[in-house]
């Protein structure tokens, strides 16, 4: 939709990008595409990462705060209806064991590598303890949080009235 458009201009009420903003280059032209798109009242719903890995590279481009997604809406005449991070910090301990295991250890050798493992064992463990103590991450807005690091957003865009 950034290079070509085969929709009829104000012919959604809701388009929905899960996961896809972070891989588009131009974002700027594919919000004020799917803004024409959308009919008067009509929503764009956003799910999109912020601390987490590079996935699907070479194609995954940017990662935006929730000051760039609120002013990105703003910039293409869209009100923001919700702005919610999801925090969840035990997830990142579950990116830095993955990173440990895939990435580090395999480069360790000789007997640091067997001491590397079992504290890796012991850390997964307690990670595990950890998740069961304190539940599941939890959807909320970002002034609301005293974490500024959400794994990602979530974003309703309405368009209104011109």
């Amino acid at each position: 939709l950034t290079q070509a458009n085969p929709f009829r201009s104000e012919s959604f009420d809701a388009i929905l990008l899960m996961n896809v903003m972070e891989h588009v280059f131009d974002t700027h032209t594919l919000l004020a595409t799917l803004s024409g798109l959308l009919k008067t009242g009509g929503v764009i719903i956003v799910a999109i990462p912020f601390l987490v890995k590079i996935h699907q590279a070479p194609i995954d481009y940017v990662r935006y705060t929730h000051y760039a997604l609120q002013g990105l809406g703003e910039v293409h005449g869209l009100e923001t209806d919700t702005l919610e991070g999801y925090f969840d910090p035990v997830f990142f301990l579950g990116e830095g064991i993955g990173n440990l295991r895939w990435g580090v250890l395999p480069a360790v050798k000789g007997s640091k590598r067997y001491l590397a493992r079992a504290a890796l064992v012991g850390i997964e463990g307690l990670s595990g303890l950890l998740s069961r103590a304190i539940g599941a991450g939890q959807s909320q807005p970002p002034a609301a949080v005293r974490s500024s690091a959400p794994t990602g957003y979530h974003v309703v865009y309405r368009k209104g009235s011109l």
